[in-house]
């Protein structure tokens, strides 16, 4: 169950019960007192056992309490009396166990009539107060609305406050009702025992023969439960005005909330009132700016002495306890004004946004803004809400901790007996430092609550204007959502803001840039370009640089239309230095490669080339790299920095007029002049061979098995199979001319030369009507 801590006057009536339940103890312990003790003792018991039954039932309670406390005071009298004569009698003894805790019985049941008389006078002011406000609510319920009465907005306002108080209260006064029936459920235990030791010791004395010590414990007994008796009498009574304050305060919230629907809609916020409230503000931010001037003033001071103490106690040769808590006194209070700077100054910058909060207050109340501005507000108050809430759990966190070493500074001083004058005034100015604090605090937790309070009705306001189920507050509400986000601002660059709008313009800006850059260079390169009559390499060549230096003219641009300066990138020169070096330079190294490519045009579109064992037709020339197609119509991507670093072959650098070569071999004995005629006339008669410069024919070598002839001829090869295939024509030609001419070509043969003594006997044999040699032996 959760409990909230007891007032005042039930903290101390449990006190009493716990103090009594440890120091009775058990019968033997009384009865080891009562040996000791005068038997007077039993008379005063005797006479408070009397004074009780002579107690009536009259008609006025106040009365029969004061009655009953006039019979207290004579007991605690009398028992005192019999203290101081048992200490005369006995100067070296203690005083008995009994009458110590007689007295402290009496003591207990004099303050309990002291709390009773206290809580009947609350409970009749109560039930008045009741009936006055069931009449109030009734009256207002009965009272007309007049039409077109207008109320101030202070005035409502009064009354928000009022209704939020209420809300606290009540809530308090339910933690009040859940401890006062845990403590009346706890003292009624305690009260059930005491009734059953009561009857067990009336049990003993009937039975007994006027047993003086057994007389004494029963009359003790029946103190002590008279005590927890009117100890639960109480604790009901507490009970009752608790629930009788429940519900006063509901009834006080109905009242509250009747009288704010009534002011609904029908409230006036005057610039009179405006100014009051801002009037109100100034001076309480006059008041905080005199406080931190008074601080920031003492600040240098503080510091001083501080470096003084610490200074001396440094040099010191041995530490002395003067020097070491002078130290940490200044310590603390050069700690203390700091926060205490810290905390003003924020304090201070609030009160200037809750200045703004009432403008915008009174310009909701008088419709005067409009449906963006309202949106905007309510965002912004969102924002500022948080931020208010978290300092003020900041100062509560802070307080709290100051009282903490406040808690052990007293404790310092309470428990160390034997502490040096010196140290004792500095632990008494710690105190009284770390109390100003707390204080300080506290008061700032006010302000800062008012101003959360203040904050909180602008939000419930903007919440009633702003209906979220509409659909036209919906679009302004995000629309609002989409501007904070566009203006937020990422970092800032020579006192100009980069925020994600700029960021995202930009980038479209750039993007619509590479794209009209890519349209206007392939609109050069292909259409304009080819018209002045530059073949398609350089077209492309020329195509690709300007499309390149668009595209950058586009960024910069991009950058000016959206007010950043070009100096944003020198912050991120060390980073983009340490990109390059470490993880783009291959791909700078390519890049600049196409681009050296691109302006010496060492390979072209369209050139014919061979590379690290490929070979291929370049197609297309890129940033990073070119792809070439093969004859088998295989498109490979070389990286252009391959084309600077390897040796490359360009068959069509400067002419497209390549010489190849034809190689065939006829038969020993042929004509050879007439091969060289009809090889000549086999590679002037393709279409595809050059006239000029005219055709060679060498007769080459005399080979081993024919006469090697090759014929050497230029063609125009843009592709490797265009070669190819006219050489292929021309082997046919020669072919069907030399088959004409009856000239054999050549192919490899050897000669097998056999030299043996005597002749090869030959053994045929028939096996299944076939004829098969199955041995051939040398004779």
């Amino acid at each position: 169950m959760k409990i909230k801590s007891l007032n005042l006057r039930q903290w101390t009536s449990v006190a009493w019960l716990l103090f009594l339940a440890t120091v009775i103890g058990n019968g033997s312990s009384l009865q080891r007192a009562v040996g000791q003790v005068n038997p007077t003792g039993t008379v005063a018991l005797g006479k408070a056992q009397t004074a009780e039954s002579e107690v009536s039932d009259q008609a006025d309670p106040h009365a029969d309490i004061e009655q009953g406390r006039r019979e207290i005071t004579n007991m605690i009298s009398r028992v005192k009396n019999l203290i101081e004569a048992f200490k005369q009698d006995h100067p070296d003894q203690p005083t008995p166990e009994s009458l110590s805790i007689e007295l402290e019985l009496y003591k207990w049941l004099d303050l309990l009539y002291s709390d009773r008389s206290a809580s009947t006078i609350r409970l009749t002011e109560l039930e008045e107060e009741l009936e006055r406000v069931v009449v109030e609510i009734e009256t207002l319920s009965l009272a007309p609305i007049v039409e077109g009465k207008r109320f101030s907005f202070l005035a409502l306002e009064d009354l928000r406050d009022r209704l939020k108080t209420e809300v606290h209260r009540r809530e308090s006064i339910k933690l009040e009702i859940e401890a006062a029936r845990s403590s009346l459920e706890s003292i009624r235990d305690s009260h059930d025992s005491n009734e059953a030791k009561r009857r067990m010791f009336r049990e003993d004395v009937a039975t007994s023969d006027n047993d003086e010590q057994l007389n004494h414990r029963y009359a003790l007994a029946k103190l002590r439960s008279r005590a927890t008796g009117e100890a639960v009498a109480n604790r009901e009574l507490e009970l009752k005005i608790n629930e009788l304050e429940h519900q006063i305060s509901e009834k006080r919230h109905v009242y509250f909330e009747s009288q704010i629907n009534r002011m609904h809609g029908r409230v006036v916020f005057s610039q009179a009132e405006l100014e009051q409230r801002l009037k109100f503000t100034d001076e309480a931010e006059a008041e905080l700016r005199t406080q931190l001037e008074s601080a920031l003033a003492s600040l240098s001071e503080l510091e001083r002495e501080y470096l003084l103490a610490s200074r001396a106690l440094e040099n010191a040769s041995q530490e002395i306890p003067q020097l070491v808590e002078e130290a940490a006194t200044w310590r603390l209070l050069r700690e203390l004004n700091q926060e205490h700077v810290s905390v003003l100054q924020r304090v201070i910058g609030y009160a200037g946004t809750i200045r703004i909060i009432w403008r915008r207050r009174f310009d909701l109340a008088n419709q005067l803004a409009s449906k963006d501005d309202l949106a905007k507000w309510q965002l912004e108050t969102e924002n500022l809400s948080q931020q208010i809430t978290q300092f003020q759990h900041l100062l509560k966190i802070r307080a709290d901790e100051r009282v903490s070493d406040l808690t052990s500074v007293r404790k310092r001083l309470v428990t160390s007996t034997e502490l040096h004058p010196e140290v004792r005034e500095f632990l008494s100015r710690q105190s009284e430092a770390l109390e100003n604090s707390i204080n300080a605090y506290n008061s700032q937790i006010v302000l800062v609550t008012t101003g959360e309070r203040t904050l909180g009705r602008f939000r419930e306001e903007l919440d009633l204007t702003l209906d979220p189920r509409s659909a036209e507050e919906f679009v302004a509400r995000s629309w609002q959502l989409i501007l904070m986000a566009w203006n937020y601002e990422i970092t800032s660059v020579e006192d100009r803001p980069i925020t994600v709008g700029k960021i995202i313009w930009g980038t479209i800006l750039l993007l619509a840039g590479i794209y009209s850059a890519r349209i206007f260079s392939r609109l050069l390169g292909m259409h304009i370009l080819p018209r002045f009559g530059l073949n398609p390499g350089a077209s492309v060549a020329f195509q690709s640089i300007a499309f390149y230096l668009m595209a950058t003219c586009f960024g910069f641009f991009a950058l000016e239309i959206i007010n950043v300066p070009l100096t944003v990138f020198a912050f991120m020169g060390g980073a983009i230095a340490i990109g390059i070096g470490f993880g783009s330079q291959n791909v700078l190294n390519n890049f600049i490669s196409g681009l050296i490519m691109l302006a010496e045009r060492p390979i072209r579109v369209g050139d014919l080339v061979d590379i690290d064992d490929l070979n291929g037709v370049i197609e297309r020339i890129g940033a990073r790299s070119t792809r070439v197609k093969t004859g088998s119509n295989l498109e490979i991507i070389v990286p252009n920095s391959k084309f600077l670093e390897n040796n490359v072959t360009n068959w069509t650098l400067s002419d497209t007029r390549i010489r190849t070569v034809v190689k065939v071999g006829v038969a020993y004995g042929s004509p050879v002049n007439e091969v060289r005629n009809l090889l000549r006339e086999a590679v002037l008669g393709h279409e595809g061979v050059l006239g000029t410069p005219e055709p060679i024919i060498l007769f080459k070598d005399f080979g081993d098995n024919a006469l090697a002839f090759e014929a050497h001829f230029w063609i125009h090869m843009r592709t490797v199979m265009e070669g190819e295939r006219i050489a292929s024509d021309v082997r046919v030609a020669i072919d069907e001319m030399f088959e004409k001419a009856n000239i054999t070509i050549a192919f490899p043969q050897r000669d097998l030369h056999i030299d043996t003594l005597s002749p090869i006997e030959v053994n045929l044999r028939q096996v299944d009507g076939e004829s098969r040699m199955i041995h051939r032996k040398a004779a």
